[in-house]
């Protein structure tokens, strides 16, 4: 059938060409003479040689094409030869197809090719079949051929590699593994999305045989992971119901992975099920394994299932020495292995979740089937590529209240803390993103504190790569005033201080100073950030840009009985900035600082004299046009000043 299909899109593609070419031919003779001579157009079809394509299992034919335009008496008023080649494709010729039988059924389909030519036709097909297949020649719809195990994968075999899934397991891996290559070219992808034989016999064997190999399981996956790098062919994905089979084969390598280490550590547990028999549905439960003879030996069994190191692991109560008994170090590097495979099928299958999340709807439903859960749980394991992806994932989720509040209730903090000592940058980068999404939430910024974050944030300061996202979660963890007493039994303040003050940009870094202002807050952090002469830096800076958040840092600083005697030397640049400056919200922290400074050494009286003060507070008390924050500051001065007085 599929052969038939082919071949009359071949035919109606070369009646298409002709029409197009008769439509050029009569236009080259009416450009060229009177149209009113014409009278007939004749065509003739004279078929030549037989031949095979070089690359695909096709046979082409040489015919020539003769047009003719005649006028009365049937002259010849103009006529032209052409050359053209039909291509005759045979895409289900394998080493068991009968040449007798296909030669028939192209003379049926052919009509440029006369019955007499049946031997011919046969022959040449004989050919083809036995023709060793290219091993260096492009592919021409693909581009490229890929290798595998030694073996070219063509786009041009893709009806081969499907019969290969319904053989014996080995087999279903290997074709497995071709169509993955072929997947994982972009260009492919769009023929491979139309092609509904291939996308659903990969659908059954994944949906059939994922508990019987993790090879064959993470080569499914990652084919159709392919596919969710592409919005256009998400609904591909959806469609075959991938992300809920995804869901199922991780929960089920999750309670797997608990059994291997009870079986590690000679903990004989019964195996842990959530979900019992009847309530699995009968397409998820895979078939028993049938060998083609019927013989169902135990001989026969093993010998089909041998050829990997996946064997070991054809269903669900498979231990790390079922078969034989094995030495502690066999058994560990037995282990070891096995973990190692099945995690980069749990990177597979998180990561197409990952992609297919993309649609709220679908990322709905998964934090139904508890993504969240299993995620959390990814982060116990030791592969740092896949607790970055894990990281990532909690993260996207982690804006939704509702996830936001089931971490918390895993208690997702206290696992975080490990991953920032992590030497793998991108996966400590990532962990840092999550905190801060999680850093809005003040009991998760108490359980931050409480696990240690603190201090592991601080190290990271000094580190270029994650010093912006380190300033906002410090930021965060300074809205609280019971966090930030801990600030001054670490480096922070003074490092902050001293990075805001060596920043070249006219304009510091607005978190940064914000921090610094909450800070400053308590006394020992102003403290911190007063000595060493940090202080009169930071009045040369505020006063040389007249920078408000800057002064507002100041200000805070001020406000304890340990800093005040620092700004005495100062006064004079305040009050003259309070005279001169024409930035109202500059004058406004200006004069904060000035009404903290009740201290006995200050001539105030010569102070306002000096600096002819009074007609400036005066004029802002009379101003109807003055802001309220500073006319509520120039009151409270000025009222400072009288009692002074």
């Amino acid at each position: 059938m599929l052969i038939l299909i082919i071949n009359v899109l071949s035919v109606l593609l070369s009646i298409i060409l002709i029409v197009f070419y008769f439509i050029y031919i009569i236009y080259r003779i009416f450009t060229n003479m009177d149209p009113e001579n014409a009278k007939f157009l004749r065509t003739n079809r004279k078929p030549g040689t037989l031949d095979v394509h070089p690359t695909l299992n096709a046979v082409v034919l040489n015919y020539e094409l003769e047009v003719e335009i005649l006028g009365d008496d049937d002259n010849v008023l103009y006529g032209e030869k052409r050359s053209l080649k039909k291509i005759i494709e045979l895409p289900m010729l394998n080493t068991r197809t009968d040449c007798s039988a296909l030669a028939r059924e192209v003379l049926g389909h052919c009509d440029l090719i006369h019955p007499s030519r049946l031997v011919e036709v046969e022959q040449t097909i004989y050919y083809l079949k036995k023709r060793k297949r290219p091993q260096n020649t492009p592919d021409e719809n693909s581009g490229k051929n890929t290798p595998v195990n030694g073996d070219l994968v063509n786009i041009n075999f893709l009806n081969e590699y499907i019969e290969l899934l319904y053989e014996d397991l080995p087999d279903k891996i290997k074709a497995s593994q071709y169509i993955l290559q072929l997947a994982k070219v972009s260009e492919n992808l769009e023929s491979l999305a139309r092609n509904e034989t291939v996308l659903s016999a990969l659908a059954r064997v994944l949906r059939e045989d994922w508990r019987r190999s993790i090879a064959l399981s993470t080569n499914l996956i990652f084919t159709f992971f392919c596919f969710s790098s592409h919005t256009c062919f998400h609904p591909v994905v959806l469609h075959y119901k991938i992300g809920s089979l995804c869901m199922d084969i991780i929960e089920f390598e999750m309670r797997r992975y608990e059994e291997w280490k009870g079986d590690l550590d000679d903990v004989k547990k019964p195996y842990p099920t959530s979900v019992s028999m009847t309530e699995i549905h009968k397409s998820r439960i895979p078939e028993a394994v049938r060998p083609k003879s019927g013989n169902f030996s135990d001989v026969t069994i093993k010998t089909s299932m041998e050829g990997s190191i996946y064997d070991d692991l054809t269903n669900s109560t498979d231990s790390i020495d079922e078969k034989k008994q094995l030495s502690s170090e066999e058994r560990q590097k037995r282990y070891r292995t096995l973990i190692r495979k099945q995690e980069q099928l749990l990177r597979v299958a998180f990561y197409l979740l990952l992609n297919m999340a993309e649609d709220p709807i679908v990322e709905e439903k998964m934090t139904k089937r508890n993504i969240v859960v299993l995620l959390i749980k990814a982060l116990d394991r030791e592969n740092a590529d896949l607790q970055a992806l894990a990281v990532t994932f909690l993260k996207k989720l982690s804006i939704m209240q509702n996830n936001k509040d089931e971490m918390t209730e895993l208690n997702v903090v206290e696992k975080l803390p490990k991953l920032l000592e992590s030497n793998n940058a991108d996966l400590c980068h990532l962990t840092l993103k999550l905190l801060f999404n999680l850093s809005f939430d003040e009991d998760l910024r108490g359980k931050m504190l409480k696990n240690g974050c603190l201090p592991k944030f601080v190290s990271l300061l000094r580190d270029d790569r994650h010093q912006d996202i380190v300033i906002k979660l410090l930021y965060h963890l300074s809205y609280d005033e019971d966090i930030i007493v801990h600030f001054a039994y670490t480096d922070c303040v003074s490092l902050i201080t001293d990075m805001l003050l060596l920043s070249a940009a006219g304009q510091v870094d607005q978190v940064m100073v914000a921090l610094c202002i909450n800070l400053a807050i308590h006394p020992t952090n102003a403290q911190q950030m007063a000595d060493n002469s940090r202080l009169q830096s930071l009045m040369t800076r505020a006063f040389g840009f007249e920078d408000e958040l800057l002064m507002k840092m100041i200000h805070n600083i001020s406000e304890h009985d340990i800093t005040r005697s620092s700004f005495i030397e100062f006064v004079g640049d305040l009050a003259k900035a309070v005279t001169e400056s024409r930035k109202e919200n500059f004058v406004l922290e200006c004069l904060g600082v000035l009404s903290n400074l009740c201290l006995p050494d200050l001539d105030w009286c010569e102070i306002f004299k000096h600096f002819n003060m009074i007609p400036k507070l005066k004029g802002a008390l009379t101003n109807n046009n003055t802001e309220a924050d500073l006319l509520l500051r120039v009151s409270d001065f000025s009222h400072f000043s009288l009692k002074l007085f």
